[in-house]
């Protein structure tokens, strides 16, 4: 059973190697066109011209036998409708070939997937051309590798690893898979471990907090204690450093009280005789100046009169003194007196009394 899966494989790579020898024994009339030598990056690399005008540098010293194989593997490569190729770098060692193709784009399907081989196609001759690069597929590099048979395989393994990173990797290589569920499991065992860590310190933390939350609330109730007992003591030392200077303050207003009472009472009497001298000089002020008031009154209404009194064309003429002061008794005696009755009063008195003099008096000195 063992032999015969041997068979088998063996007759597959056969199968597979010469589908791909047989295109390069069909180009090997194919030929190169050398353009000089160049140096890059300290290096010199022979060049030359492909097929299409694809721009083939190859690492000096360069094999015969590695050039024919090239020759062979550029005819190929320019034969591909979809990738299209511009340059090709060629390095040999002990019958190994290792190329890296530049290419202006890769396109499947209306899909461009140049930007996902950031580093090129790289094959390797040994026996059989191989490919093994990387496709970027957003966070995912992905190692693509395997047997070159031809251009549309190439592609579809490109776009299989674009579109489906992870199933790609899990399809072709398991061993990496197994590794990565292998870094996953130690991680969560770390993480379990993290967090038994994690909880044993919570528990501590709250038995250390718990303490000295303890420790914190039996220090403030001393605290507070102490504190009270401190407050009473002030409070009763407070109280009675009140109490005597409330004394002493009662003591003082009680002797302020009273010197303030026996300064209004001199204050008062200082007062009454200031306003007895005010009145008794006011009433003499007021008697003199009543009587120079009648004396300058009487003296004008005198004067008034006689100018009332004087005939046509003569001049002032006094009133009669005793008219006047009968005039005077019988409004003092009866002041609703009127003039006629004056005037016959005046005239049985045997005074030579006339109604001018009465209507005089009467205007002047009664304002009637």
């Amino acid at each position: 059973m063992m032999i015969k899966h041997k068979v088998i494989v063996v007759a597959l790579a056969f199968i597979l190697l010469f589908g791909f020898l047989l295109p390069l024994a069909a180009q090997e009339s194919s030929s190169l066109n050398p353009t000089g030598q160049s140096t890059i990056d300290g290096r010199s690399w022979l060049t030359y011209t492909g097929p299409g005008g694809i721009r083939i540098l190859a690492l000096a010293p360069f094999p015969a036998d590695a050039g024919k194989r090239l020759e062979r593997t550029v005819a190929v490569i320019s034969s591909w409708p979809t990738i299209r190729v511009t340059e090709v770098r060629a390095e040999s060692s002990k019958g190994v070939d290792d190329y890296v193709l530049s290419f202006s784009s890769i396109e499947s399907e209306g899909r461009e997937y140049s930007a996902n081989v950031p580093g090129g196609l790289r094959l390797r001759y040994d026996g059989a051309l191989m490919y093994d690069f990387r496709v970027r597929s957003g966070d995912y590099f992905v190692r693509v590798r395997g047997i070159l048979m031809d251009e549309t395989s190439l592609i579809a393994e490109i776009a299989k690893a674009v579109h489906d990173p992870g199933g790609y990797i899990a399809e072709r290589d398991p061993s990496w898979l197994a590794l990565r569920i292998e870094q996953l499991d130690k991680f969560n065992m770390q993480l379990e471990r993290r967090a038994d860590q994690l909880d044993s310190r919570t528990v501590e933390i709250n038995r250390r907090l718990t303490q000295k939350t303890d420790e914190t609330a039996t220090l403030l109730v001393e605290s507070t204690l102490e504190l009270k007992t401190l407050m009473d003591a002030r409070t009763r030392d407070a109280n009675v450093i009140i109490e005597a200077r409330s004394a002493e303050f009662r003591s003082l207003m009680a002797a302020m009280a009273a010197d303030f009472d026996a300064r209004l009472e001199l204050i008062q009497q200082e007062a009454a005789e200031d306003r007895n001298r005010l009145e008794t000089s006011f009433n003499a002020s007021l008697e003199a100046n009543q009587t120079r008031f009648e004396s300058v009154s009487g003296t004008l209404r005198l004067a008034l009169a006689s100018e009332m009194n004087k005939g046509l064309f003569g001049g002032p003429k006094p009133l009669d003194a005793a008219v006047f002061d009968h005039v005077m008794a019988m409004k003092e005696g009866n002041p609703g007196t009127d003039r006629v009755a004056v005037l016959e009063s005046a005239k049985a008195a045997g005074l030579k009394a006339k109604a001018k003099e009465i209507d005089i008096i009467f205007r002047i000195w009664f304002g009637e």
